[in-house]
């Protein structure tokens, strides 16, 4: 598919079939909502939201992600709570602010694929009566359970006095080869179309359309972006989370190793648990470093990454580890294994931090580097 019209096309086509989702969304509300609270056999309260399927929405351009893992419901601050089913699939995402205003996302499967929709509690006793936006997900798997298409779209909200709403998509289609130790090729599209007084498209030279190009290597570290030239080619942008640039990588500042350990003699002077594992949450790297929260786990256990997420006591502080640069994340999973070894050895309260039964880093949707396991 070459041809803008023929894309624009095929991704208004997306646009639309999201809203018979929607109506079916709206008439069995209640259903939904009751069916996602029943099937719940585990809470998560976190800082973030939950993460995406999507590698590009997650990894490159943002979107749903889990953030960092809360020991209980705050009183004084923002929280999210995610539920999941006994297959760990995820049933709803509830984002409270601290004034109780809640924002939750339903997931629901409508005609063979999978959507998730926003809704808001008005009061407290009007459930979720009206949806906050017309904003909905929508997800389609292959047999293997992998994502074919994924796309957050603004589907449109029809007014009898107001046709200004448009329909936009982001979207991701992902062409998985045969060879499974091939690259995987995602087409990201942002898309985006105004409305006529019917409720129809305008022509596709009237809509604003960007499309990049992602190669995935088959372990999924590496994603290289490609940037379409508008000519039916296309140009090298950039290479994203794992890999070997040319350039200078970013470095951690000389004095990290020092206002690490500080931060950390803080932490540990604290009234913590003294006993099960200890765990450093790493934050999403940007221009300026990563940050890193100190948290102490109920038990341990290597072959179950899960004990990461049963916290008794988290940092309220995050440690901000100041770069030249924003790091990949394995550069900046090393440089914190880096400063929490060189703790170990030298630190003011090394022998308090090795009397856990073990320790680990990680970002929170990543696999668990470990430091020392007794």
């Amino acid at each position: 598919m070459n041809d803008k019209n023929e894309k624009c096309k095929m991704l208004n086509q997306e646009i639309m079939s999201c809203l018979p989702a929607m109506a079916y969304a709206k008439e069995h509300l209640e259903e939904i909502i009751e069916s996602a609270y029943q099937n719940c056999v585990r809470k998560v309260y976190s800082t973030g939201e939950v993460e995406s399927v999507s590698l590009i929405n997650h990894r490159v351009i943002g979107g749903y992600k889990r953030g960092r893992v809360l020991k209980s419901i705050p009183e004084d601050s923002d929280y999210c709570e995610t539920g999941y089913d006994s297959s760990g699939r995820p049933l709803y995402c509830k984002s409270v602010n601290i004034y109780k205003t809640e924002m939750t996302s339903f997931w629901f499967d409508f005609d063979g694929d999978t959507y998730v929709m926003e809704m808001e509690l008005r009061t407290l006793t009007k459930l979720y009566r009206k949806v906050r936006t017309p904003r909905i997900t929508k997800y389609r798997f292959d047999a293997k359970g992998r994502v074919l298409f994924y796309a957050n779209i603004d589907a449109p909200n029809f007014q009898p006095d107001d046709y200004s709403h448009f329909g936009r998509a982001i979207a991701n289609v992902y062409e998985y080869p045969d060879d499974e130790t091939q690259p995987i090729i995602c087409y990201f599209y942002d898309y985006v179309t105004h409305l006529d007084e019917n409720g129809n498209t305008k022509n596709p030279e009237d809509t604003q359309y960007y499309e990049t190009l992602y190669e995935i290597t088959s372990d999924l570290k590496t994603i290289t972006e490609y940037r379409h030239d508008g000519e039916g080619g296309w140009k090298l942008s950039r290479q994203i989370v794992s890999g070997t640039k040319k350039s200078a990588k970013p470095k951690a500042a000389p004095d990290s190793a020092e206002k690490f350990a500080a931060w950390l003699d803080r932490e540990l002077e604290q009234d913590i648990p003294l006993s099960g594992g200890i765990y450093f949450d790493l934050f999403s790297p940007t221009e300026d470093g990563f940050g890193i929260y100190f948290s102490v786990t109920e038990d341990f256990d290597p072959d179950d990454d899960d004990w990461a997420c049963n916290v008794s006591y988290c940092s309220d502080n995050m440690f901000m580890v100041n770069t030249n640069g924003a790091m990949e994340w394995d550069a900046a999973i090393k440089t914190a294994a880096k400063l929490i070894r060189g703790y170990l050895k030298t630190g003011l309260h090394r022998d308090v931090l090795r009397r856990y039964d073990g320790i680990g880093t990680a970002f929170s949707d990543g696999d668990i580097d470990y430091i020392c396991i007794k």
